[in-house]
C-alpha cells in the first residue's frame, strides 16, 4: 500500500502485508528503501 504523508520522506508512506518493514530514507535528492538487518 502506498498513500500520501506530508511528514514522510518523498511525501509518500509504503506498507506491504507480510513484509518486515521498510522505511523510505531520502539521501542526496533520492528515495532509498531501507530494511531491518537480520541477526546472524
Amino acid at each position: 500500500m502506498v498513500w500520501r504523508e506530508k511528514g514522510a520522506p518523498g511525501g509518500l508512506r509504503v506498507q506491504a502485508l507480510g513484509e518486515p518493514p521498510k522505511d523510505l530514507v531520502e539521501h542526496e535528492g533520492s528515495l532509498l528503501v531501507r530494511r531491518a538487518q537480520r541477526g546472524l
